[in-house]
């Protein structure tokens, strides 16, 4: 009965599995709007509000902020770029910052699980995690 079990589980259940998204006509896998010659930046958000990272912050984290102007920092949240404020227009010092609005995790991502959206219990509401994750890069 365990070998049955373990086959079923580990062998035939996967193919019935797919991490693609479906969207109209558009197959897609999240991953679309990365560019892999850029680095980026992860902040984490738990709650909606204005968030702030300094530049302090930025330098802990490795950021070579010397080489940067303001102007090239972007912020992108499930795939979409995030309007952000720049305290300065050169390059970031350890007292400059940038703002952005951010927001908590909802079901952005997890109304594809469900063949009718309607279906979501509570769309404010994750069934994982609340938190969301915004990703700052910046061109040369």
């Amino acid at each position: 009965m365990y070998k049955f079990f373990n086959l079923f589980v580990f062998i035939v259940f996967p193919f019935f599995l797919s991490a693609q998204m479906v969207v109209g006509t558009d197959t897609l896998y999240g991953n679309e709007w990365i560019d892999y010659s850029q680095s980026y930046y992860k902040i984490q958000v738990a709650k909606d509000g204005v968030y702030r990272v300094s530049g302090g912050e930025l330098a802990a984290a490795g950021v070579p902020l010397g080489g940067i102007d303001a102007n090239q920092f972007q912020i992108f949240h499930l795939g979409k770029e995030v309007p952000i404020y720049v305290s300065t227009t050169g390059s970031l010092s350890n007292s400059d910052y940038i703002s952005f609005v951010g927001g908590k995790n909802r079901t952005e991502l997890e109304s594809f699980l469900f063949p009718d959206p309607t279906d979501i219990l509570n769309p404010e509401f994750s069934l994982f995690t609340d938190t969301s994750a915004y990703f700052l890069t910046w061109t040369s």
